[in-house]
């Protein structure tokens, strides 16, 4: 399971450049810091980590380049309330992250 969509990496975070995004053929890869928003269209979002409760559940997600997930560009969280009636807690979580304002658009993949 997991999701795709432009994701914006907001300016001030701190991200791993990769070859061809610096300026120069003696850098391959480096730390940066953003000076502003970067979006990186077909983001791959995938639950990293759900726990909680039958009351919450709190879901950490990974955001990387691609789906062969080699560069991480972001992570969040959130809290839902599950469904004991319901699918596993990692399929709800999906289904409540589609339903946040920062994953409209998103797609299954």
């Amino acid at each position: 399971m997991a999701l795709t969509k432009t994701w914006t990496v907001k300016a001030g975070r701190s991200i791993k450049a990769l070859d061809g995004w610096i300026n120069s053929s003696s850098v391959k890869e480096a730390m940066v810091i953003l000076a502003e928003d970067v979006s990186i269209p077909n983001a791959y979002i995938v639950v990293e980590d759900v726990f909680g409760t039958k009351e919450s559940v709190n879901v950490k997600i990974s955001v990387f380049t691609s789906s062969d997930r080699k560069t991480k560009i972001d992570k969040s969280e959130f809290d839902f309330a599950p469904s004991m009636e319901g699918a596993n807690f990692i399929a709800q979580a999906y289904e409540h992250m589609k339903t946040l304002p920062e994953f409209a658009n998103a797609k299954d993949c």
